[in-house]
């Protein structure tokens, strides 16, 4: 910066200011916060005990809930939340996050693993329906959402320097 002298003025240079954000962000907080709650509802219901993590078994509207999937949900929500907090993250994560969801929600469609689903997350065809369809709203939004970028310019302000 020059020097300044008592009652000259000085410019600033101009501020620009770039918002960007996807409808992909809006989708992937709906989702978070549908899994949070369904997460801590099957919680609240089924309580977690580390050494019985499979049981006690209790349904959560429609779905059938033990407290190791009620966690998952949990842990899948908060993640779900993270990716909407920026546009970018929002389109990978959210896409890596719908892929896993629609591959859990096919495994248990299919009876891929039924002891291992059935038994420990406690999964069945109305929660595959869920997951399947939540991988493939959020596979679509992160595909085909688009990102819009506003700029806001600022010119060049006149600040007066006393010193």
């Amino acid at each position: 910066m020059a020097h300044v002298y008592e009652n000259d003025v000085a410019y600033e240079p101009a501020v620009e200011r770039t918002f960007h954000w996807s409808p992909a962000q809006v989708i992937a907080a709906l989702i978070g916060i549908g899994y949070l709650v369904l997460g801590a509802v099957a919680l609240s219901r089924t309580g977690f005990n580390v050494h019985h993590v499979a049981v006690p078994t209790g349904y959560v509207w429609r779905w059938h809930q033990t407290p190791i999937l009620g966690l998952a949900e949990v842990v899948f929500g908060a993640l779900m939340l993270l990716a909407a907090a920026r546009p970018a993250a929002a389109k990978t994560l959210m896409w890596l996050l719908s892929l896993a969801a629609l591959g859990l929600g096919i495994a248990v469609l299919i009876d891929a693993f039924p002891y291992q689903l059935h038994h420990w997350l406690g999964v069945h065809r109305a929660d595959a329906w869920l997951y399947v369809g939540t991988g493939a709203l959020g596979l679509v939004a992160s595909v085909a959402s688009p990102t819009f970028f506003h700029t806001r310019r600022v010119g060049r302000v006149p600040r007066r320097m006393v010193r």
